[in-house]
Formats: C-alpha cells, sequence, structure tokens
C-alpha cells in the first residue's frame, strides 16, 4: 500500500512536469491560419499579433498588442513593421504615428512631451515640425515650427495659427518672428 501511494505521488509530479514544460508553454496559432492567411498568434509572454500571414511571417497588415495594452496597428513586411502604422499607449494616453522600413521608424505625430496639455514635440510626415506649448491639443504659447527646408518661425501660437508677425528672411534662410 506504502509503494502504491508513492507511485501515485511520482505520477502526479511526472505529469505535472510533462504538462507544465517548455513545450507545452509555447508560442502557438490560436485561431486562423499563421502560414498563409488570417491568424492569431500568441506568444508565451503574451504578445499577441493578429493580421495576415504569409509563409508563416507577418506579411501585409496586423495588429501587435503588448500584454499591458500598447499596441501596433499597420503594414508588416517580412515579419517586421514596414510601412504606415499606428502605435496607440492607452495607459498613458498617447497615440504616435508612423512610417517605418524594416522595423525603423520615422516617426509623425506628437514624437516627445504632451501635444495636449503641455510642452511637446510634433512632428508632420512632410518633414516638419513644432516644438512648444500645446492646449487643446493645438499649438498654443511660445512655440518653434521647422519647415522641411531648414526655415523656421518662433514666436506665439494661438488656437494653432502663428499669432505674430514675420520679420524677411535672415541671411541664413531662417525666417524671424517678433513676439506680441
Amino acid at each position: 500500500m506504502i509503494l502504491s501511494a508513492h507511485k501515485t505521488t511520482l505520477l502526479i509530479l511526472f505529469s505535472l512536469v510533462v504538462f507544465f514544460s517548455p513545450k507545452n508553454i509555447s508560442a502557438e496559432c490560436i485561431d486562423g491560419d499563421c502560414i498563409n492567411g488570417q491568424g492569431t498568434y500568441i506568444w508565451p509572454n503574451g504578445d499577441k499579433f493578429i493580421g495576415e500571414w504569409k509563409n508563416s511571417k507577418r506579411n501585409g497588415h496586423g495588429s501587435f498588442i503588448w500584454p499591458e495594452g500598447d499596441r501596433y496597428v499597420g503594414e508588416w513586411k517580412n515579419d517586421r513593421n514596414n510601412g504606415q502604422g499606428n502605435y496607440t499607449y492607452p495607459e498613458r494616453g498617447k497615440q504616435y504615428f508612423a512610417a517605418s522600413t524594416n522595423s525603423k521608424t520615422h516617426g509623425f505625430g506628437c514624437i516627445k512631451g504632451d501635444c495636449v496639455d503641455g510642452r511637446g514635440t510634433y512632428s508632420w510626415l512632410s518633414g516638419a515640425k513644432y516644438v512648444g506649448d500645446f492646449v487643446n491639443g493645438k499649438r498654443n504659447g511660445l512655440g518653434i515650427y521647422a519647415f522641411p527646408n531648414g526655415q523656421r518661425i518662433l514666436g506665439i501660437w494661438e488656437n494653432g495659427k502663428y499669432a505674430g508677425e514675420t520679420k524677411p528672411q535672415a541671411s541664413n534662410g531662417e525666417a524671424i518672428a517678433r513676439i506680441r
């Protein structure tokens, strides 16, 4: 009888080891076709991808979701974000639009700070950039607007529009603004 209880305990321990082995705690396709089609794939750390697959790689449009709720929704090629996309950070209340090549992001949107009610840096896909104060998501207060060609305007902004007067171009091509 004692030998039987010992065998039962060993059998239970062996079953637990087999059930919780790394082979059984692995990444897997939980829905659809994650080889060539539309599917949902989840990794052991909780990362999840919902989207298009080609040759077992993320290709086409898809959403990558981190366990804490952050997400990237956009274009993929050869298992890397590639093309237009949108990063959303719900915990921080921020959204970041991006263009990427081979997972290297070239951002646009609010790329630093607080572009809603605070001081931040906002970049446009054209290459223009604004660094300064924001109120209700609009340029408001002191800030610098840099054009893609390098010219800049420094001054006061109200409700998203420049509120000062611009002097003629300086010799270095920089626009000079007078603060009112």
